[in-house]
């Protein structure tokens, strides 16, 4: 089986959110035997890359298993890779391209959801405009209507989704372990002394 992942990918251990969690799951996933995988991601952090790197440019890191792509070079990528499933480890808007791609394509998809984007936008980011909330709105409701199946990482998000969105596929729960590093407080640096 091969399975193109999709989402954000984190180099560091130090995060505890859904980047962490789709490199863990990524990498766990590339030891199975019979199976092959590679994560496509995009040029994130804006003001560091410019429109040229975000339309058409292309990074491989160190294994070439992880490609930092622009939106024009994605569904090229995935026709090279010729995946099974399209597994969308996290949101970010730029899924909505290998989505739209896949379902074309006639491939599954497979969504980890963290929670409703569209709720975390109205409680803790109000300073959003309109159109980036107009954006936020439809990839989400369109992640939710093509996707084969969904794993929630709780059972509110799951009790959530089903309520706004009626997803018409299977889902799932596979809870959200946090490292227990991230509860000491050892590694976390004293505030300077004013």
């Amino acid at each position: 089986m091969r399975v193109a992942f999709t989402g954000r990918y984190t180099r560091s251990d130090i995060l505890s959110g859904p980047e962490k969690v789709a490199r863990r799951m990524y990498e766990k996933y590339r030891l199975l035997r019979d199976t092959e995988s590679a994560f496509f991601e995009y040029f994130f952090d804006g003001s560091i890359h410019g429109i040229r790197e975000k339309l058409a440019g292309r990074t491989l890191n160190e294994t070439n298993d992880v490609q930092t792509l622009g939106l024009l070079r994605i569904p090229g990528a995935l026709k090279r890779f010729s995946p099974d499933v399209l597994a969308v480890m996290n949101y970010e808007r730029f899924v909505l391209v290998p989505l739209l791609w896949a379902r074309y394509r006639g491939i599954r998809v497979l969504y980890v959801s963290h929670g409703l984007l569209k709720q975390e936008n109205k409680r803790l980011r109000p300073y959003l405009g309109t159109f980036t909330r107009f954006k936020d709105s439809i990839t989400e409701r369109l992640l939710f209507r093509y996707s084969d199946r969904i794993i929630f990482l709780s059972k509110e998000a799951r009790h959530q989704a089903i309520r706004q969105y009626r997803p018409r596929c299977e889902t799932r729960i596979f809870p959200n372990g946090a490292d227990a590093v991230f509860f000491r407080t050892e590694h976390i640096p004293k505030a300077a002394a004013p």
